[in-house]
């Protein structure tokens, strides 16, 4: 039987602040043979996040102080209220930009995986665990951009970027940079960077998505195509 999903959980993803490394507090899963979905919080992901930022408690609606564990009821009333409302003239483009099967626009917990839930409200962000059998496609945003020197106007939409492996990066032993022409541009970002580690890589192609090139706020999206 096919799978509805490309992907068997989704991280919760938090940082402090922008620039700042990101941690995994949680997951989102689902039941085998079912639409249930639940939503766990991950004790050393907690435990991390609070070395950080002591007033942790996580996620707005999902405390950690009132359970560790959330139904498929509290995971849709919580986290779907990122997603777009698919009445906004712009509703389309945006589907268009995180490559979203407009077939599938009801499908909440496919939104959510596909677009990260992204928002600039908080630091937040949902990022897939895709299965290893799958070729998905999909943008992410590069990190690390603030600590390099590269200038992103040196790119050109369309353009291919390579990738290699930093196994020995002290903070994350799948980092994965990101670079162009020989230059170091960034890294792929935690949760993300796991499909790099794969043991056969040779079928990802990177390429440049879209940037923004202003003072203090620079960010590339890059597509990951798996073949």
């Amino acid at each position: 039987m096919a799978l509805k999903y490309d992907f068997n959980r989704i991280a919760l993803m938090w940082r402090p602040e922008k620039g700042q490394r990101r941690i995994c507090v949680g997951y989102i899963t689902i039941a085998k043979n079912s639409d249930d979905i639940r939503f766990e919080y991950l004790d050393s992901g907690i435990a991390e996040a609070k070395k950080v930022d002591s007033n942790f408690s996580g996620y707005p609606g999902l405390s950690i102080d009132d359970n560790k564990q959330f139904s498929s009821l509290q995971v849709s009333e919580v986290f779907f209220g990122r997603l777009i409302n698919q009445s906004r003239n712009d509703a389309d483009d945006f589907y268009d930009f995180w490559l979203v099967d407009k077939s599938r626009v009801e499908d909440s917990l496919y939104v959510l995986a596909q677009t990260q839930g992204l928002s600039f409200s908080d630091m937040f962000e949902f990022v897939p665990q895709y299965f290893s059998s799958h070729r998905p496609s999909f943008i992410t945003d590069i990190a690390g951009l603030s600590k390099s020197d590269f200038k992103l106007d040196k790119l050109t939409i369309g353009d291919t970027l390579q990738f290699t492996r930093e196994t020995d990066n002290k903070f994350d032993p799948k980092a994965v940079y990101v670079s162009f022409n020989g230059e170091k541009i960034g890294y792929i970002k935690k949760g993300h960077n796991s499909i790099f580690n794969r043991k056969n890589i040779s079928g990802i192609k990177l390429t440049v998505w879209s940037y923004i090139d202003l003072p203090g706020f620079e960010k590339l999206y890059v597509r990951v195509d798996i073949k």
